[in-house]
């Protein structure tokens, strides 16, 4: 609001209430695209645990396996909660 205040000028024909709705838009708007940014990139090749031999094994490894055959069940829940707590990183087509 303060930006908006500062910058408006009222002989280019605005409203004050209009032209600080359209700055206070903007700032959220720049404001949610810095976050898309931070966000991080999650890989289909990033480790997510290992197997019963302590070898690393991403989501790769496990897609289209069957799940006995890569961890136990123990280890298997755990991976879920993972891959579950990062789901919202990725966009819709990821």
């Amino acid at each position: 609001m303060i930006k908006a205040i500062e910058s408006f000028s009222p002989d280019k024909g605005t409203k004050l209430a209009t032209f600080a709705a359209r700055c206070i838009e903007n700032e959220i708007l720049m404001h949610l695209r810095s976050l898309k940014k931070t966000r991080k990139d999650v890989s289909l090749h990033d480790p997510i645990g290992t197997d019963k031999e302590r070898n690393e094994i991403t989501l790769i490894d496990i897609l289209g396996t069957e799940a006995d055959d890569v961890v136990d069940k123990v280890q298997l829940k755990i991976e879920k909660s993972k891959i579950y707590r990062n789901l919202d990183i990725l966009n819709e087509r990821e």
